[in-house]
């Protein structure tokens, strides 16, 4: 009988080569009009809101645009000190992310390797002041924001979600995992280098919704803490 010689090298670069073509077969779905994947092929609904296109689910990608993966850390003390992007789940619990998407520090949402889907980009001051303005503006758009009904606000009764944003208690990542079922709260991608920032000058822009209150709050943070992260159509 004839031997057979594979040849390794050659059977290894077949290998790559499908994987990069799954990945661009992928990636270009994803920059479909009437699809909106991650590289990872989650899929999000989206909502038009004034003249911007918002995606109405927090992203969940483990990935960035070009297929890297994100790094996940685990470690307290590393998370808060790191200047690397990094996601996580909440309290590491994987479940949480089909229900609440991830939560990402700002070095994640800054990193030129792009965290949104093809064509999409992080969503700015500007988007999150604009969605304020159309629903009454920071002092109670927050009702026409939350959804309420899936019931994880705590103690919220009221909020109608009239915008379709959809917004959910995911809580954040500081020293510890906390707010979860009291704050939605979204990184926006600027960057805040003012006076005014007690964390060393690595601050950046950030939009909250809280339970029991209407309001909208716009404010910053510290670039460490683990938010979560709306895309809008660029």
């Amino acid at each position: 009988m004839k031997e057979i010689h594979i040849n390794k090298a050659s059977f290894s670069s077949e290998k790559l080569v499908k994987k990069y073509c799954f990945f661009l077969i992928l990636l270009l779905f994803s920059c479909q009009n009437n699809k909106v994947r991650d590289v990872d092929g989650n899929s999000y609904k989206t909502i038009q809101i004034g003249k911007t296109i918002w995606m109405a689910e927090n992203l969940k990608t483990t990935k960035f645009a070009n297929g890297d993966r994100i790094l996940y850390l685990k470690d307290d003390s590393t998370w808060n000190s790191t200047q690397s992007a990094a996601f996580c789940y909440y309290n590491h619990e994987q479940e949480n992310s089909a229900i609440y998407g991830n939560l990402y520090n700002w070095f994640a949402v800054n990193d030129p390797r792009g965290l949104c889907p093809c064509g999409w980009e992080v969503a700015s001051k500007k988007d999150f002041e604009m969605l304020s303005i159309a629903y009454g503006c920071d002092s109670r758009s927050g009702q026409h924001l939350k959804d309420i009904s899936l019931g994880l606000w705590v103690n919220d009764s009221t909020s109608t979600n009239e915008s379709g944003f959809s917004a959910l208690p995911a809580g954040d990542r500081d020293e510890k995992f906390a707010r979860l079922g009291y704050n939605a709260i979204f990184w926006n991608k600027e960057p805040y280098d003012g006076d005014a920032c007690g964390y060393g000058n690595i601050c950046a822009y950030e939009c909250t919704l809280s339970n029991e209150v209407n309001f909208t709050l716009r404010s910053f943070t510290s670039r460490n803490r683990g938010l979560s992260v709306r895309c809008v159509k660029n």
